[in-house]
């Protein structure tokens, strides 16, 4: 990818981050209709790896840490790894190409993987166990 191209990713990122977060502290998901719906829970009745994200997302911004983990674990297991993957993503962007921009792009990848995994396991597990 270029590097105009990344700039361009992160800005819109930026943007939508600061969209999305006053909605998501203003408005709790579990009172307003025109917040998303999980498609897993409508349809097949399952609990995805992001079922309660949104109101864990609700209470971690107000600062309630405890409801949050009680909402999805999942979310603060995310934050860590989202702020790495992007503060690498940053490195990588404002670097010149050399052998610590080629080491910042393995571990990327690698975090992707890793999230992946998790993702997924956290899937099996919260289904398995009957974990809202």
């Amino acid at each position: 990818m270029t590097l105009s191209k990344r700039k361009y990713i992160i800005i819109a990122i930026i943007i939508l981050l600061a969209m999305v977060v006053p909605i998501y502290y203003w408005f709790d998901p579990s009172q307003y209709d025109f917040m998303p719906k999980c498609l897993f829970k409508t349809f097949l009745h399952i609990e995805c790896p992001g079922c309660g994200f949104q109101r864990a997302l609700h209470a971690l911004l107000h600062g309630d840490i405890q409801a949050s983990l009680a909402f999805n674990p999942f979310l603060i297991i995310s934050i860590p790894i989202l702020i790495i993957a992007c503060i690498n993503e940053l490195i990588i962007t404002h670097s010149q190409v050399s052998a610590k921009t080629i080491r910042l792009v393995k571990i990327n990848k690698w975090i992707l993987h890793l999230y992946i995994v998790l993702y997924l396991a956290w899937f099996v597990i919260r289904n398995l166990n009957k974990i809202s």
